[in-house]
């Protein structure tokens, strides 16, 4: 499953943002459903990191390699192992009018080809991830402008 969603973050700049997004062993502070990230070994522009989440109650675990291209302001992040079968994408920000547009890009194995004889399960998996996508998205935007 390839995923891209975007959400624009008003009155703040890229590197802010950046800084933020670099951060993500952090992430569990302002995201109920990320339990933790925590940073592996450091590696030249980047780090591996291991990530444990809930979505919808269900336990994942990967880990990643997380690349910064500090020039573009953008991170590509990569699953090493864990339990999806595939699990890479990026973080790019793009400036914007009206302060800075977060693109999230995601291509996404989860290993559910046993589901293909049962289309409407697949569907309702592919809605949770979503959601869960949408929902780092707007945690993201909430901590950067300081509303709850």
């Amino acid at each position: 499953m390839k995923l891209v969603e975007q959400i624009l973050i008003r009155n703040k700049k890229r590197e802010d943002i950046y800084k933020l997004l670099r951060k993500m062993q952090n992430f569990p502070s302002f995201m109920s459903y990320v339990k933790s990230v925590k940073i592996i070994k450091k590696i030249p522009d980047g780090f591996i990191s291991a990530w444990n989440v809930f979505i919808d109650g269900v336990p994942v675990s990967w880990q990643e390699q997380d690349i910064f291209d500090n020039k573009n302001l953008s991170i590509n992040f990569q699953m090493l192992n864990g339990d999806y079968l595939k699990y890479q994408g990026s973080w790019r920000l793009l400036d914007d009018l009206y302060g800075c547009k977060i693109i999230l890009s995601l291509d996404l194995d989860v290993g559910a080809s046993a589901f293909t004889r049962f289309p409407e399960v697949e569907k309702v998996l592919n809605r949770k991830i979503r959601k869960a996508f949408k929902g780092m998205l707007l945690a993201i935007k909430i901590k950067l402008i300081g509303k709850k």
